[in-house]
Parts: structure tokens; sequence; C-alpha cells
């Protein structure tokens, strides 16, 4: 359980206490009014004919006990038997509890979930700004982008082979039959010629090629012994060492001067082959079986399968370490978005107004499903339960109705006594 979680639920016992204490406050003042009134009735009734003025206290003090014990018998109705006496239209809650369930669902249906009532209530709140404000803070960000790394593996495991060798399918064989590797290879070669990294490949290229010849001179003198068999051996070793000076001295002299004419060769015949790469149909002849082969393979159950295996073990090892490629990637994107849900109000807009009819849409086709939810939430609880919690919600309340029973009930008592009276009844 969570820190958030725990803390909710501390929340929910505090007010549950306190719900409980304040009902227990208000059950003990509305029996001690009552009890008090029938001392009341008592004591006037045993001093009237001493003290004939006790007349009108006593007729107060009657009416008032029997309005504090009607109201008493109704709120006790309500939740159980009045001194466990299995009496008529008593315990009406525990004995209705799947018809208030079923009644409860309906109502909230009927009045609460509509589509005026919830494009109302989101159209008075700039939820597109509060999402980026939310957004931007973050521990918030982090904490949606771990929760969504750590949901990841669970769903790319739950999926079935045969739904991903169709989704492979569609997808990767879709895009490998656009595959033209030439053209990607001319744009890769003029990319490297308009930005002139092709100078610096070939210097590249040149460095590591006189480094291989300075580092393996006794494998060319053998090579140039093993080719010229009848030639002495001094002449093998002059010959090779000629060679391998004239080469490097090449080598040296391009890499000094930026203008040195293979330079230029170079940067032609890489425009040469660009052309090629692109309209040369003997290019293409040659490069067609290299596709064909590759999509051969990449339809295969068994490609299918290392495909998947191995993004699946890329995405658990990555979300599994602590620094994660993918969850910080998700936090920056995040991040971008609520920096620009809470300066661009345009984008509010359109988004506040997308959800509104979205939820409005929603509306029709979840509202009976919540209401037989809130009906079957009911129906599960056993009926003490469903007592004890709508008494807790509205016993005060009731009590409250009790004390208001004793006091209207005494001065109704005392209007009818005098009204009586002046009558001559």
């Amino acid at each position: 359980m969570t820190a958030e979680a725990i803390a909710d639920e501390g929340t929910r016992n505090h007010r549950a206490e306190l719900q409980q204490t304040g009902l227990l406050r208000m059950q003990r003042l509305a029996t001690t009014l009552f009890c008090a009134m029938l001392l009341l009735f008592v004591a006037s009734a045993y001093y009237q004919r001493t003290v004939p003025l006790l007349h009108w206290l006593r007729a107060f003090a009657e009416a008032a006990v029997v309005g504090a014990a009607a109201d008493w018998y109704a709120v006790v109705a309500l939740f159980r038997r009045p001194f466990g006496l299995r009496l008529p239209h008593t315990a009406i809650v525990p004995a209705r509890k799947d018809a208030i369930a079923e009644g409860l669902g309906e109502f909230v249906e009927r009045n609460f979930l509509t589509q005026e009532n919830v494009g109302r209530q989101l159209e008075q709140q700039n939820s597109a700004a509060a999402l980026g404000r939310w957004l931007s803070d973050g521990q918030n960000r982090t904490a949606l982008a771990r929760a969504f790394c750590e949901f990841l593996p669970g769903v790319l495991a739950a999926a079935e082979e045969e739904q991903v060798h169709r989704m492979l399918d569609r997808t990767l064989m879709s895009q490998l039959s656009r595959f033209d590797p030439l053209n990607v290879a001319a744009h890769f070669l003029e990319h490297l010629t308009d930005a002139g990294r092709d100078q610096a490949l070939l210097e590249h290229a040149l460095e590591a090629g006189r480094q291989w010849i300075l580092g393996n001179r006794g494998l060319i003198r053998a090579k140039f012994a093993q080719a010229s068999r009848l030639t002495p051996a001094f002449v093998d070793q002059y010959l090779a060492a000629k060679w391998i000076n004239g080469v490097v001295c090449l080598i040296n002299d391009i890499l000094r001067n930026p203008q040195h004419e293979l330079r230029a060769r170079f940067h032609l015949a890489t425009e040469d082959l660009i052309e090629k790469l692109r309209s040369s149909a003997p290019f293409r002849q040659q490069a067609k079986p290299v596709v064909d082969d590759l999509l051969a393979y990449a339809r295969g159950e068994q490609a299918h399968r290392a495909i998947w295996a191995n993004l699946r073990a890329a995405v658990e090892a990555d979300v599994g370490s602590d620094r994660s490629i993918l969850r910080e990637q998700i936090a920056n994107a995040l991040h971008l978005l609520g920096g620009q849900l809470s300066a661009d109000p345009s984008i509010q807009r359109k988004l506040n107004t997308w959800w509104v009819r979205a939820a409005q849409d929603m509306v029709p086709r979840v509202r009976r499903e919540i209401s037989l939810l809130i009906g079957s939430v009911i129906k599960r609880w056993n009926a003490s339960e469903v007592s004890a919690r709508i008494e807790l919600e509205i016993g005060r309340d009731l009590q409250y109705i009790r004390i208001n029973g004793t006091l209207v009930g005494g001065l109704a008592g005392l209007v009818l006594d005098g009204l009586s009276t002046l009558s001559g009844f």
C-alpha cells in the first residue's frame, strides 16, 4: 500500500470516528431531553393539586413525552426493531436493502449522470491548465513515468504470440516492403558530402591505413618475398621499404594538404556513386536479392519471436535500471507537455472542449453500468453494515428530529390544552 493510500485510509478512519462520536453525543442529548420531559411530567402531575398553574407545565411535558417517544420509535424503526420486537414496518433499511440499492443507483443515473450535468461541471473547470500545472511538478512527472514503466513489462508479457505475429506482420512488413537500401545509402552519402564530412571520413580512413601499414611492415615484406621468389631477399626488402615509404608519404601529403588532387577525386567519386545508387539499373538489380532475403527472413516466425523477445528483454532491462532511458524520455515528454498546457490558452481551450465532448459522449454508454455498480456494491454489504453506514451519515440529523419532536410536541400539547380550556371542553 502506497503512502497516499495509507494517508487516505487514515483520513477516512478519522472521519468515521468523528461521525461516531457526534452521533453518540446527539443520541445522549435526545435521550436526556426525553427523560427530563418524563420527570417533568411526573413532577407536575404530582404537584398539580397544590399548584394549579402546573397544569400548563404538565400539558407541555405530557405532549413532549409523547412526541419524543413517537420520534424515537420512528428513528429506531428505520435501522432496527425497537426492543427486539418483530413489529410491522420496522428495521426498514435492513429489510429493504436491495430495493434501496437499486433505487439509489437509478437516482444517481437519472439525476447526476446526465450529459448536461457532466458537461456543465467540466466546463466550469480549466482541466487542461490544471493538468499542465500537475505535470510541471517534477515529482508528479517522475511518478507517472515510473508507473508507466512498471506497467509496460506486464503488458508485453500478457501479449499473445499470435497477436504479436500479426502486429509485426502488419507494421514491420509494410515498412520493409518499401525499404530501398540503395536510396538510403545515397541519402547517407549525400548528407556526408553536403556537410563536408566525406573529407573527414577520408582522413580517418587514410590515418587508419597509415597506422596499419606502419604496424605491419614485416607482413608486407613477407608478402613481397612470396610474390617474387626468384629475386634476392635484399631486393624484396628494398622494394617493400620503398613501397611502404611511398604510400606513407602519399598519405601524409593528402592529410596535410586540404586541396590535394586525390581529395577532389574522392569527392567526385562519391558523387558519382550517389548518382549510380539512385539511378543505375545494375546496382538496383544487385540490391534486389538482398531486400528479398531480408523480407523472407523477417516474415518467418522465428524472426518474429526473436524480435519480440529482444524487445521485451530490452524494455525489462531498461525499466529495471536506476537510470532508465525510457523513464527519462517519458518524464521529459511529460515536462514539455505540461509546459505547453500551462502557457498556451489556445491549447487549453481545444483540450477542454475535446474532453468535455468526449465525457458527454461517454455518459450514455457508462451511466447504466455505474448505476448497476452502485447497486451491486450496496447489495453485497450485509444488512447491519448498510444500516450502520447510513445511520453514521444521517444519524445526527435524525437525533435532531427527536429533539425537535420533543419540543414541538410539547408546544403543540400546550396549545391544544389552552384551546380546550378556553372552549370549555
